[in-house]
C-alpha cells in the first residue's frame, strides 16, 4: 500500500458504492471509519453527519411522527365530537322556534345556525306579514245572510206566479 491510497476517501455513488446499501450505515471496511456515512460525491470529511446523530435524528422524526398521528387523532375526535354538538344545538333551535321550518335552518357550524337562525326569522316573519294581507283582503262577513223571500225584482209575472205557488207547496 503506498501513501496515495492510505489518504484515498471513501467510494461514492459513482466510484462503486453498492447502491443497496443504507445511507446510515458505513461500508463494511470502508476508509470512511466507524460511526461515519460515507461522503457523496462533492461532500467533504466536515459535512459527514455521525451514525449516531443520524439514528438519533431517526428516532426523534419517529416520535414527533407518534405525536402527529396522536394529534390528528384528537382533532378527529374533536371535529366528529363538534358535529354532534351542532346537530343537538340545531335540534334545541327548532324545539325554541316551532314557528321556524327546519328547512330554513341548517349549517356546519353554531354560527351558521345563528345565521340562518336569523335569516328564518325575518322570512317567518314576512310570510306571516303577507298571510295577514290576504286575510285582510278577503273578508267574509260572520253569521249565515238573512232568510227571506226572494227577489220578484226583474220578474215577468209568469215568473211571479210560479215562485208564489212554489213557496205555498203548489206545483207550477
Amino acid at each position: 500500500m503506498n501513501k496515495d491510497d492510505s489518504q484515498q476517501s471513501p467510494p461514492t455513488d459513482e466510484e462503486g458504492l453498492e447502491p443497496s446499501l443504507p445511507q446510515n450505515e458505513p461500508e463494511p471496511g470502508s476508509p470512511a471509519g466507524e460511526g461515519t456515512v460515507p461522503s457523496r460525491k462533492g461532500q467533504s470529511e466536515e459535512e459527514r453527519v455521525p451514525v449516531s446523530k443520524l439514528r438519533d435524528l431517526q428516532s426523534q422524526n419517529d416520535k414527533l411522527r407518534a405525536e402527529l398521528d396522536s394529534s390528528n387523532a384528537q382533532l378527529s375526535a374533536s371535529n366528529s365530537n363538534m358535529g354532534d354538538a351542532v346537530d343537538k344545538y340545531r335540534e334545541a333551535l327548532l324545539q325554541a322556534n316551532p314557528g321556524i321550518p327546519q328547512e330554513l335552518l341548517s349549517g356546519s357550524s353554531i354560527a351558521e345556525l345563528d345565521e340562518a337562525l336569523a335569516k328564518a326569522r325575518v322570512v317567518v316573519e314576512k310570510v306571516k306579514a303577507e298571510m295577514g294581507n290576504l286575510a285582510k283582503e278577503a273578508t267574509v262577513p260572520a253569521g249565515a245572510p238573512a232568510r227571506g223571500a226572494p227577489s220578484t225584482e226583474g220578474m215577468s209575472a209568469k215568473e211571479k206566479i210560479a215562485t208564489g205557488l212554489q213557496q205555498k207547496g203548489g206545483t207550477s
